[in-house]
């Protein structure tokens, strides 16, 4: 959000600058209005995934001009499963999407970035550690992501100190209690919630003169018109994460989703519904480390899933299996990927690759979990149809690739009880799944874009489990 603050006001020496806030009918009449302007315009779009289900979204289409320039933001791992969506529905091929990774620091940022760290004596531990030694905590350890950076410094005694004080004054009230739930919330999975959606949320009608003015909030929030923001969402999310906040925050989680289910009749509601609803998230909210993750993780979705929106939402059912095999749960995870199948056959919203990765996941996971030998053939076989067949287009082939992790676990575990028939049909797979692989990163490399690092640690199995396969097959007796 602050890089795209500044992008703003350096094309703002090139052309007119505009910013989506909402996207309903009056957004039309702007995009009609905008392209009479004759300056070179450019438009932003942050967190798009918000808005691609809109059945506005398709104007966009219509003032796509080289005076007219739109710059779309998301988070990675969202933009890994939207992107391809994005383009489909801006009518135009990946390739002429022009795309830039702001998460990873360059050697020069790095450097600039130990320094800066050094200069404020914040290491910790590793203060006395070589340049070269810090260099490799930020590369390997952190990523070379800002984010991990500063959760780790949180870590420090002086930083975790002063977060915890601040905190320890707030908890006190329920009411604040609450406000700084939700603002966290808001921040760290991008609702784009505004102050009148939070108090709609909360059931309040208006903020106290004892919030707005008090010292510890304005410590983390900022306040302007109708928007209540966290000064930076990493904050939030390491108060999260260490508070033991677990218990209050699905309470707030299910009250927010109470009373938003009350309002889905309006499209950005439903979308935030679905967004809290993602397991991806409620991990990351809930703290999937915790003792009692599995407890809460189950506490949500049990509360919620006779909502109006819920019930017969095949998105919902599949969200809840994802959780259920999370936890192990493998039973329940059946059962609600069989809902979520049921549903979606009359709801055309869910994409079908999302649903057949996730079986193609619990057939693999389960067997391995329960040690099922007797079906292990066929269940690896059924998991492997759905992710070679999977409808998705090459360069958004990440999402039911990722399920291949498995593979190099059934060989090692099944393999050797497989008849000759079976390992040869084993062996081909396999060398169907690096297929695919190398599929999916030339298309990446076509658009500029980094290949997933799970894939490229999934593409180094599966070469192991086929080189080691053709190495016996190599090394068998052969009789004369």
């Amino acid at each position: 959000t602050i890089f795209l603050e500044y992008l703003k006001k350096e094309l703002s020496n090139y052309g007119d600058i505009y910013t989506l806030t909402e996207i309903n009918s009056y957004f039309i009449d702007d995009l009609d209005i905008i392209s009479k302007n004759t300056n070179r315009k450019f438009i932003f779009v942050e967190n798009y995934n918000l808005y691609l289900n809109s059945k506005y979204f398709k104007y966009f289409n219509l003032h796509k001009s080289q005076s007219m320039k739109f710059i779309f933001s998301a988070r990675s791992y969202i933009n890994d499963n939207f992107y391809v969506k994005l383009a489909d529905k801006l009518q135009i091929h990946e390739n002429n999407i022009s795309i830039n990774n702001i998460n990873k620091l360059s050697d020069n940022e790095i450097e600039k970035m130990i320094n800066l760290i050094n200069e404020y004596n914040l290491w910790g531990k590793k203060a006395n550690d070589t340049f070269k030694k810090k260099k490799k905590f930020i590369v390997e350890e952190c990523n070379s992501q800002i984010r991990d950076i500063l959760l780790y410094l949180f870590e420090s005694e002086v930083i975790s100190k002063k977060v915890d004080k601040i905190i320890d004054n707030l908890k006190t009230k329920k009411e604040i209690k609450e406000l700084i739930i939700i603002v966290f919330v808001n921040s760290i999975i991008n609702l784009n919630l505004t102050l009148e959606n939070i108090l709609l949320i909360l059931g309040i009608p208006r903020l106290s003169a004892s919030i707005t003015k008090h010292n510890n909030i304005n410590e983390l929030f900022s306040f302007g018109s109708n928007e209540i923001s966290i000064k930076s969402s990493i904050v939030g999310y390491y108060i999260l994460q260490n508070n033991k906040f677990d218990l209050e925050v699905v309470d707030i989680l299910v009250k927010m989703m109470i009373n938003i289910n009350k309002q889905t009749y309006i499209y950005k509601y439903r979308e935030i519904m679905k967004i809290i609803l993602a397991f991806s998230n409620l991990r990351i909210i809930l703290n999937s480390k915790a003792e009692n993750f599995a407890e809460n993780i189950i506490s949500f979705y049990e509360r919620t899933k006779n909502l109006e929106f819920n019930k017969n939402n095949p998105f919902f059912w599949l969200q809840y299996a994802i959780a259920r095999m999370d936890i192990k749960n493998y039973k329940e995870a059946k059962l609600y990927l069989d809902s979520a199948y049921a549903y979606a056959s009359s709801e055309k919203s869910l994409d079908a690759y999302q649903l057949d990765s996730h079986k193609a996941r619990f057939l693999l996971e389960s067997t391995l979990f329960y040690n099922n030998r007797d079906d292990a053939y066929k269940n690896f076989m059924d998991a492997h149809t759905l992710i070679y067949y999977n409808s998705n287009k090459p360069a958004n082939l990440h999402y039911p690739l990722k399920q291949a992790i498995f593979y190099h676990e059934f060989y090692v575990k099944f393999y050797e009880y497989f008849d000759q028939t079976q390992k040869a049909m084993f062996l081909f797979c396999c060398k169907q799944i690096k297929d695919k692989i190398n599929e999916y990163s030339s298309a990446l490399r076509k658009e500029g874009r980094d290949k997933n690092i799970d894939i490229q640690k999934i593409d180094r199995k599966i070469d192991y489990v086929i080189s080691d396969i053709i190495k016996e097959i190599k090394e068998e007796p052969v009789l004369v």
